[in-house]
């Protein structure tokens, strides 16, 4: 083989998209999540089925978030395939979105998440077994959280309460386990209070995730 075609045949295995290789999904399940934007409308997972835990935030997996970034591509009148598909959208990791009560909901803590926010904290988000809470060490730390600006990329915000955005393996998402989202707020006292929201993992929500 001439000196030409070897570097030619080194080319184009450089730019050939790798959506395949560096992905946890496959080619095939890449294409589906494409054509689901293309032609559907891809929503995040709701992690709760009922009770009061319900409506606590949503979950992008992978085949979520290419699908739903392919669908903003549509919508914005912009072309979307395999070499657009970016590691952020196909990595392994689960994203979950979570929301704070609804303004007349019990519970809510108003006053005191205002006073959080004054002194601009971030909300903390941790994972553990059910009924744990902040003052535990039984928790899990996410891969990374930020704030709902994470979710841009991926079109409008599916909830306008969402206060934070949190990575985690997808293998610590089991049932048995919630996802608790809180503040650390000084009361007038001294203690520290710690309002806090649950999401929780239900087993018959898990297993229809794609």
């Amino acid at each position: 083989m001439s000196k030409t075609c070897v570097f030619a045949a080194l080319f184009c295995i450089l730019v050939t998209p790798m959506a395949s290789a560096q992905s946890p999904m496959s080619q095939e399940e890449v294409l589906k999540a494409i054509a689901l934007g293309r032609y559907g409308n891809p929503k995040p997972y709701e992690a709760t089925l009922n009770g009061w835990h319900a409506g606590a935030g949503v979950v992008y997996t992978p085949f979520v978030r290419v699908a739903m970034a392919a669908r903003l591509a549509r919508d914005t009148k912009r072309p979307f395939g395999l070499e657009d598909v970016r590691p952020w959208m196909s990595s392994p990791e689960v994203w979950v979105a979570l929301r704070w009560y609804p303004r007349d909901a019990p519970g809510r803590y108003a006053d005191l998440v205002e006073q959080a926010k004054a002194e601009h904290q971030r909300p903390v988000v941790m994972l553990g077994p059910s009924g744990f809470g902040p003052k535990q060490l039984d928790g899990r730390d996410p891969l990374w959280s930020k704030g709902p600006e994470a979710l841009a990329p991926l079109g409008p915000l599916p909830f306008e309460d969402i206060i934070a955005v949190a990575a985690f393996p997808r293998e610590a998402l089991v049932p048995g386990h919630d996802i608790v989202v809180y503040y650390r707020v000084p009361s007038p006292t001294g203690t520290i209070v710690y309002p806090i929201r649950v999401m929780r993992l239900e087993e018959g929500v898990i297993g229809t995730w794609r």
